[in-house]
C-alpha cells in the first residue's frame, strides 16, 4: 500500500479457528496420504499438484491422493474426493492425511494450508505470496516456485522418503501457525479502530 498508493496500512493475518482445526491423529500413515484442495481456477494449480503426485507415485506406489472442494469434477488421476466437507469432516480429512499439498500460483493467504498445519499435516507448497506468512522453507514447510510440478514433486518425494523430516516439518508448522488466533486478530482490529477514533 505504501509503495503503490502512498497509504499506510495495518496487516491483520488471517486467523485459524483452533476450535475446529486441531490434531486428533495418533501418528502418521505407513502408506502416506496426500491432501489437496480441488478447484476449477487454473491459478489454483490443481493440474500442477496432480502432476506432482503422479511423479511421486512412480517412486512411492502406495501413496494416496485425497482431494476436497466445492465442485464435482472427475480427473484422470486416481483419488478420493470429498464434496464440500465442513467442520468435523474437514478436520477428519486433514487428520487422516500426512502431507498437505498446495500448488497455487497466487493466494492472498491460503487458509486450507494453515488449517492442515493446525492438524499437524506437513506442508508442501508453492511460494504463492500468502504462504510467506507461515511457510518457511526447511522449517515449517517445503517451498518451491509456482507453476513447476517437478519441483513440487521433488519436495513431496523428500518427505515421503524421510519420516523424521516429515514429522519435524509438521510439528514446526503446527507450533508456528498456532500464533494466528481469532483473539489476536480481533484485539488488533479493535486497537486500530480505537486509535483512529481518537484522532477525530
Amino acid at each position: 500500500m505504501e509503495e503503490k498508493f502512498n497509504s499506510v496500512a495495518e496487516l491483520i493475518i488471517n486467523p485459524v479457528d483452533f476450535t475446529e482445526f486441531y490434531p486428533t491423529r495418533n501418528g502418521y500413515n505407513s502408506e502416506k496420504s496426500i491432501c489437496m484442495l480441488h478447484h476449477f481456477y487454473a491459478w489454483k494449480g490443481c493440474n500442477d499438484g496432480m502432476r506432482a503426485f503422479e511423479i511421486a507415485k512412480k517412486k512411492y506406489r502406495d501413496i494416496r491422493l485425497i482431494m476436497f472442494g466445492a465442485h464435482i469434477k472427475k480427473v484422470r488421476v486416481d483419488y478420493d474426493y470429498y464434496y464440500r466437507p465442513w467442520g468435523d469432516k474437514l478436520r477428519e480429512i486433514y487428520n487422516s492425511c500426512d502431507i498437505f499439498l498446495c500448488p497455487s500460483w497466487r493466494e492472498g493467504f491460503g487458509l486450507p494450508s494453515a488449517e492442515a498445519m493446525a492438524c499437524k499435516c506437513a506442508l508442501v507448497t508453492t511460494d504463492h505470496g500468502g504462504s510467506r506468512d507461515y511457510a518457511y522453507h526447511e522449517k515449517t514447510a517445503l517451498v518451491s516456485a509456482p507453476k513447476n510440478a517437478k519441483l513440487l514433486a521433488e519436495n513431496l518425494i523428500r518427505l515421503l522418503g524421510d519420516e523424521e523430516l516429515l514429522k519435524t516439518i509438521a510439528e514446526n508448522g503446527y507450533e508456528y501457525v498456532r500464533r494466528y488466533t481469532w483473539d489476536k486478530a480481533v484485539d488488533k482490529m479493535e486497537k486500530i479502530f480505537r486509535e483512529e477514533l481518537q484522532k477525530n
